[in-house]
């Protein structure tokens, strides 16, 4: 992730890039909510062509499968899931944001984009690295402070989204909200 005032053809180096160190499970959770999301995935094949035509009708789709995946996210127990699902979730409704745009529901999304910043602000982001799972590897931690540099990673990403979010329609207000408050937030990593 490029570091805020860094232009990309910078080279690959800690002075130009954050790192975000993930749970491996990730994968599994970006492919699933990625899969479901884009192209309903896991959907009646009649949903899956409602999907494809990009119209108004795919907007309230993505708008009820946004729903459903937060519904998920957030019923996950454990944190690190927890935190998989939520980033996948945060992923794919940024890489194509029309839907927020072309649907009948525009005071669902906004109260559904507040849901998922809410969750970021006071679940995710009051935990340790660890409890996270995003500390980095073992001999990797001394780099960026000592702390791998993935929650700045993480924040870089998210501050990237709310752009997106905020500019994604002109019917649907959203303010991505996510950052928490000083004083909710845990120490980076714990002791």
């Amino acid at each position: 992730i490029p570091k805020k005032n860094s232009e990309s053809e910078k080279p690959v180096t800690a002075q130009h890039m954050h790192v975000l160190w993930l749970p491996a499970v990730f994968n599994e959770h970006s492919t699933r909510v990625s899969g479901h999301f884009n192209w309903g995935e896991g959907e009646a094949r009649q949903i899956q062509k409602r999907l494809e035509k990009g119209n108004t009708d795919t907007g309230n789709l993505k708008a009820d499968i946004f729903e459903q995946e937060l519904r998920y996210a957030i019923s996950l127990k454990d944190v690190k899931e927890k935190l998989c699902a939520t980033l996948a979730l945060t992923k794919a409704a940024s890489d194509d944001t029309y839907w927020m745009n072309d649907n009948e529901c525009p005071e669902d999304v906004a109260k559904n984009m507040k849901n998922l910043a809410t969750l970021w602000r006071t679940v995710l982001l009051t935990q340790t690295d660890e409890e996270l799972g995003i500390d980095a590897p073992a001999g990797l931690a001394a780099t960026h402070g000592g702390s791998g540099g993935s929650r700045e990673g993480l924040y870089a990403f998210l501050a990237m989204m709310a752009p997106e979010f905020k500019n994604a329609s002109e019917y649907c207000k959203v303010t991505f909200n996510w950052k928490p408050n000083a004083s909710s937030k845990k120490q980076k990593t714990s002791k």
